[in-house]
């Protein structure tokens, strides 16, 4: 299973793979960690996070001012294996 979210903003309003940025300190993993515990309500040690690559995205616009001076990230894919009971019990 892949979780898709739909993002309302750009620069990719579009569905998206959930996740959101590393605070200073973390390691990409504890990132993803804290990402999915906040997105999704799913509690999973950062261990368990396995990457699956890097992409640099560059982006001609940007939500923020100044708008035309576009964007560029770096992301870092992760995959999460869940069991059936730990995704449904997460889910309540």
């Amino acid at each position: 299973m892949v979780l898709l979210g739909k993002r309302k903003v750009h620069p990719q309003p579009d569905w998206w793979l959930v996740g959101g940025r590393g605070r200073p300190g973390l390691s990409p993993s504890e990132a993803a960690a804290a990402n999915t515990k906040r997105e999704l309500k799913i509690d999973a040690n950062p261990e368990r996070f396995k990457v699956v690559g890097s992409y640099n995205l560059v982006w001609e616009f940007r939500q923020q001012k100044p708008k035309n001076n576009g964007t560029a990230d770096i992301s870092t894919v992760h995959s999460l294996v869940l069991t059936e009971v730990r995704y449904l019990i997460n889910r309540n």
